[in-house]
């Protein structure tokens, strides 16, 4: 994502879009994360970009369509994106590396541990440098579900014998649960 930085000074004080659309860009960091995610229509991320006094201000809209693993039962499952963001990036500070030892040595949190991602100093003091491309992938990745699922009423794999539940139905009995705990199965509680 290095192609991608562009200088602040470029950006007008009334903020300047730009679209994220490129179907290798998207690919090419779904396979370096090694991520188990087909696209199915384009996912692109429209992104403006409005100059603060003190940082950037971000907005903009993530859309597509991909296939994930259902969490389930591992077959495809189908995920419609359509997620609007709005993010504030401060402006890095020039003299945190000055004081990154005292902080350092304090244990406090300094902009070095900021994630500089999408902003960042420009080589040799030139201004500031924004990434709106790796703005747009972080919002992608927040647009996915955790836990995709193929069908809301999925019944997963059978835990013993590994069969499709939703298919077919297994012969495998019942779990009866932990072993160490059948005493307080035949427990009952009296209701007054």
């Amino acid at each position: 994502m290095d192609k991608n930085w562009l200088p602040l000074q470029s950006i007008p004080p009334a903020g300047s879009a730009f679209e994220v659309d490129d179907p290798s860009f998207w690919q090419s960091l779904l396979n370096e994360f090694k991520m188990d995610i087909r696209i199915i229509e384009p996912v692109t991320a429209a992104v403006s970009v409005f100059p603060q006094a003190q940082g950037v201000l971000f907005r903009g809209r993530v859309r597509g369509r991909v296939a994930m693993p259902c969490d389930r039962c591992s077959r495809e499952s189908e995920v419609c994106l359509d997620q609007s963001f709005d993010s504030f990036e401060p402006f890095p500070h020039e003299f945190a590396r000055l004081a990154a030892a005292e902080a350092n040595d304090s244990g406090q949190k300094t902009d070095d541990d900021m994630d500089q991602a999408v902003i960042r100093l420009a080589a040799h003091g030139m201004g500031v440098e924004i990434n709106p491309a790796a703005l747009a992938w972080e919002e992608f990745s927040l647009a996915l579900p955790i836990k995709p699922l193929c069908d809301p009423h999925c019944k997963g794999l059978c835990p013993a014998c590994g069969l499709d539940k939703n298919t077919e139905s297994c012969s495998c009995g019942t779990d009866e649960g932990d072993p160490r705990l059948a005493a307080l199965r035949s427990l009952t509680i009296q209701k007054k």
